[in-house]
């Protein structure tokens, strides 16, 4: 008697190694070796990192001039959906860690302030909704770059200008909003992402996603808190909260409840 075997390929990016279409391509493969009669449907999660502007359908592409995580020129694009002017950035796209070599991250000196200028772009290009998504950042500057891209300014108790990075978080004493860019309050915005630590407490960002910028516990402990960082190249207790493999798997029996362990795939 024959077996069909009727499998959902929905991978999510595996972190430097693997975005989400080869890995769902090789899966179909190895799948069909062993099961040629099997039925495949394939579905590409995305966390907003990696795999998330890949996953926009339709519009076009604008390039933009911004700075890179450690302030190097940098030339980019985004999707454009001119029939609803809407804007899709990615985080990763201009402040991540795929625009890093591995011995130039750094959390304490990396910035989000290529982030901030693509906003600023989307912005000058008359854009009313933004969708922003925010995962596979190297910096966890708190999105102090970003803003001080869109035109807040952030002192010391001495009146100097804190620099856009993690490191100076600390410096900070007073916001200036007297140069934020007019159009931001007009528009309505969107953050996509995957995860559900708070900004600050236990499990603050900070603690989690720091140590993957290569900060060690004491930067970990000044930067306080930050942005976001995901990966599905290994399943743990992040992925049960709210991350899209967990989400996935909470529609099946392998979400009722987390594994025990925590195996590589």
């Amino acid at each position: 008697m024959s077996l069909t075997v009727n499998t959902l390929v929905a991978p999510d990016s595996f972190k430097n190694t693997l975005a989400a279409p080869p890995v769902c391509e090789y899966l179909r493969r190895g799948l069909l070796r062993s099961f040629p009669a099997a039925q495949c449907r394939r579905l590409l999660l995305t966390d907003g990192s990696e795999g998330t502007l890949g996953a926009v359908l339709g519009g076009k592409l604008v390039p933009a001039k911004l700075h890179d995580p450690l302030f190097h020129p940098l030339r980019t694009a985004y999707p454009w959906l001119p029939k609803t002017a809407t804007a899709v950035v990615g985080m990763n796209r201009a402040s991540g860690l795929e625009r890093l070599a591995p011995h130039e991250r750094d959390a304490a000196r990396t910035t989000t302030l290529g982030t901030g200028e693509l906003l600023t772009h989307t912005l000058d290009h008359g854009a009313r909704h933004l969708v922003l998504t925010v995962g596979g950042s190297a910096s966890t500057d708190s999105g102090l770059g970003m803003a001080t891209a869109l035109g807040y300014g952030f002192f010391d108790e001495r009146g100097a200008a804190v620099p856009p990075t993690g490191k100076h978080l600390v410096r900070g004493h007073r916001i200036d909003t007297t140069r934020v860019h007019p159009q931001l309050a007009a528009i309505s915005c969107r953050i996509a992402t995957d995860v559900t630590n708070p900004f600050y407490g236990p499990t603050k960002a900070a603690q989690v996603f720091a140590a993957q910028k290569d900060a060690d516990a004491p930067a970990i402990a000044r930067l306080d808190a930050g942005l976001l960082i995901t990966g599905e190249d290994r399943i743990d207790a992040q992925t049960w909260q709210g991350k899209p493999l967990g989400r996935l798997l909470a529609h099946g029996d392998l979400g009722r409840q987390p594994p025990a362990q925590s195996p590589n795939l």
